[in-house]
Order: structure tokens, then C-alpha cells, then sequence
């Protein structure tokens, strides 16, 4: 009867470990995914990051051309103006009145575009390409910036699993020790009734 009780005792034991090992392993479940919610979050603004950078690229590319297209027309334009304006001239001066009306009419049908209007475009897109450079150089820092912070990020994910996994298997190991001493003790007794019977 002793030998039953003792039995039924340490399964009780056996019982209880077994429990305290599934309560300390559920018990870190919620903290770790936690902590790599965090990281994955900070994984997250890198990404944000690394758009704004394209972002930024993006806007300075577009602001050149635009400017860089308004500049071209103008200065087309200009020089379209000059041209007829010299064949106007020259038409003038050989008396071809029919071909002057004919060149007055073109140049009323081109937009008014003086050598100001010319210039001012061209400091414009002087100016979109100072601003594109600048830009530029924004993003690239705001980008070497976060690629050096996203190892750090990598790691410290790593880090925060294997130091999880370190620790459970600590527990696991200590628990699997207070089960072996255990089942030794029961089998010792069992061994120990059965030699004495």
C-alpha cells in the first residue's frame, strides 16, 4: 500500500512539473511576440523610410524636367521669334510687302516671349536642379541613416529569439532534471520493493 501511494505521489509530482513547464513556456509567449512586434514595427518605419527616399528622388527628378521643359519652350520659342524677325527685316528691306504680312501674321500667332522671359527660365531651372541636388542629398543621408540602424534591427531581432530559445531550454533543462530525479526515485523504490520481496 505504501509503495502505491508513493507512486501515485510522485505521478502527482511528475504531474506538477509537467504543468509548470507548459505554464513557464506559455508564460514568455506573450512577451517575446511582444518584443518582436516591436522590432518588426521599427522594420516598418524602415521600409517608410526607404519610400520616402524614392519619394524625394522622385519629386526632385519631376521638378527638374518641369522646369527643364518650360525653359525649352521658352528659349524655342524665342528663337523662333528672333527668326522671323530677321526674315521680317530682311523681307522689309527687299520690299516684299505681301511676305512681310505674311511673317507679321506668324509672329502675332506666337506667344509674347522676350529675352527676360528666357532668362528667368533658365534661373528657374538653375534653381529646380539646386533644389533636386539638395533633395538628393536628404534622402541619401535620411537613407544611410536607416540602413545603418536596420543591422542594428536585425540583430537585435536575432538576438531577442536566441535569447528566448537560451532561456526556455534552460527550463526545459532544469525541468527534465526534476523529472529524471523522479522517475530515479520511483524506480529506485520499485527496484528496492521488488529486491526486498
Amino acid at each position: 500500500l505504501s509503495v502505491l501511494e508513493s507512486s501515485s505521489g510522485q505521478a502527482s509530482q511528475m504531474g506538477s512539473l509537467w504543468l509548470s513547464y507548459l505554464n513557464s513556456k506559455d508564460s514568455r509567449t506573450e512577451s517575446i511576440l511582444k518584443a518582436l512586434e516591436d522590432l518588426l514595427q521599427d522594420y516598418q518605419q524602415r521600409f517608410e523610410t526607404v519610400e520616402g527616399y524614392i519619394y524625394m528622388e522622385c519629386v526632385g527628378i519631376r521638378l527638374e524636367k518641369f522646369f527643364n521643359e518650360k525653359r525649352s519652350a521658352a528659349l524655342t520659342s524665342f528663337e523662333r521669334k528672333t527668326d522671323l524677325t530677321s526674315a521680317m527685316n530682311v523681307a522689309t528691306k527687299k520690299r516684299l510687302p505681301h511676305l512681310v504680312t505674311e511673317i507679321q501674321q506668324k509672329l502675332d500667332s506666337l506667344e509674347d516671349v522676350s529675352h527676360t522671359v528666357v532668362k528667368e527660365t533658365k534661373e528657374l531651372h538653375l534653381e529646380s536642379k539646386a533644389i533636386k541636388s539638395e533633395l538628393h542629398e536628404l534622402a541619401v543621408s535620411r537613407l544611410l541613416r536607416a540602413r545603418e540602424t536596420s543591422t542594428e534591427k536585425a540583430i537585435a531581432l536575432m538576438s531577442t529569439w536566441a535569447k528566448e530559445e537560451e532561456s526556455l531550454c534552460a527550463k526545459e533543462l532544469k525541468l527534465l532534471g526534476e523529472a529524471v530525479s523522479v522517475l530515479e526515485k520511483k524506480f529506485e523504490m520499485k527496484y528496492q520493493s521488488r529486491v526486498s520481496a
